[in-house]
């Protein structure tokens, strides 16, 4: 069947602007075009037109985009592309109106349901391994400290600067182990708390 018979029988037409953000350069260039051949493969959207915009950079990140004319059948294969491919901007140019039963409708909630679950999940999960890292982070910070230490009392400019800290950093790094009594301060320099 071809376009102009999928739009007589109901088919949705959309255009669609989906946005890559990155570095390198070439990488971007080459994801957003493999982006496009991904939706290309999907077998419920016909692209009717793609045009790519110039890769730009700002402040030493590239980004750029696609705008595509797409035909999908249904409001809900609609509302599955914006969930899988993330366009910034979506706009249905037809049909003008659109009349939804309570079947499509709850199928469009149950989809938006799933994904921000999906999304929930992954957000709790990343949460839990950045606390993870950052604890362990600082457990090897204190110990890399400790170790230097060990040799002998050190200023915080010394330890910034044999851990690669910063200053203002470290400081409050050092506070942290002072309060929790587990360094000493003598003037300016620490000691392990004997």
């Amino acid at each position: 069947m071809d376009i102009k018979e999928k739009l007589e029988k109901g088919y949705l037409s959309a255009r669609a602007i989906i946005e890559v953000a990155g570095k390198p350069k070439e990488h971007i260039e080459k994801a957003i075009k493999s982006y496009v051949e991904k939706i290309k493969n999907d077998p419920d959207i016909d692209i009717l037109k793609s045009d790519f915009a110039e890769v730009t950079e700002n402040e030493g990140m590239f980004s750029t985009f696609v705008e595509m004319d797409i035909v999908v059948k249904d409001m809900p294969r609609l509302i599955s592309f914006c969930f899988n491919y993330m366009p910034s901007s979506i706009e249905i140019s037809e049909p003008q109106e659109m009349k939804l039963n309570s079947a499509e409708l709850s199928t469009i909630f149950s989809d938006l349901q799933a994904k921000l679950h999906e999304v929930d999940v992954i957000a709790k999960k990343l949460r839990n391994e950045n606390t993870m890292l950052s604890n362990n982070v600082n457990v090897l910070l204190e110990n890399i400290v400790r170790i230097i230490i060990a040799n002998g009392p050190r200023t915080t400019e010394e330890l910034a600067r044999y851990t690669g800290l910063e200053k203002n950093k470290m400081q409050v790094f050092l506070d942290k182990l002072e309060k929790a009594e587990k360094l000493a301060k003598e003037g300016e320099k620490y000691s392990i708390k004997k």
